[in-house]
């Protein structure tokens, strides 16, 4: 057979433990943003670039695993040029 051989490299960890919320944001200037959230507790912002995520910020106001995530586009003017998002996160103790 013929088939060529992808490798891959194994990177650290961007979570501790399972990550069971993740949400996509392409800003204006055309930066990709990808946030997850996890059993860790933690909510973590990363930029995604050239396949790779960058931690940017991290949050930790959980008390519990961080179960589900979801994004609200808010409402703009008719001529805006900016576009609002909300990120909203709930978790739960098994």
């Amino acid at each position: 057979m013929n088939e060529r051989e992808e490798s891959y490299a194994l990177e650290e960890s961007l979570h501790g433990r399972e990550i069971l919320g993740v949400q996509a944001l392409r800003l204006l200037n055309g930066r990709d943003l990808i946030i997850t959230g996890s059993e860790d507790t933690y909510i973590k912002v990363s930029e995604f670039d050239e396949g790779t995520l960058k931690p940017v910020q991290t949050f930790s106001n959980h008390v519990a695993s961080v179960r589900v995530m979801c994004k609200l586009k808010l409402l703009q003017p008719e001529n805006s040029n900016t576009r609002q998002h909300l990120i909203i996160s709930a978790g739960s103790r098994l």
